[in-house]
């Protein structure tokens, strides 16, 4: 599991994503949400959260989902997921 502090690092942006599933795509979970964050060191880490349908919810903590292009600004990386549906996260 990743650390959003490890060596010094900050978070410099992070956007959030939603979604309630119908029982035809999941008959297990009701609700996924994922988190981004774009970390000073260039590393994209992801949170998935649950609740599944019997009212129970869990996250799978934070994971290294990539790194980022040399150059991309906080503004670049929440511009790009804005358009994918992510929500800016407060």
């Amino acid at each position: 599991m990743a650390k959003l502090s490890a060596r010094g690092r900050k978070e410099l942006a992070r956007v959030t994503k939603t979604e309630t599933l119908t029982e035809e795509q999941s008959s297990v979970t009701l609700e996924r949400t994922t988190v981004l964050a774009l970390m000073s060191d260039g590393k994209i880490l992801q949170k998935d959260s649950v609740v599944f349908r019997s009212g129970d919810k869990h996250s799978y903590g934070w994971k290294v989902r990539s790194k980022a292009k040399a150059g991309v600004t906080p503004e670049m990386f929440v511009s790009a997921l804005t358009n994918q549906g992510y929500e800016v996260a407060q």
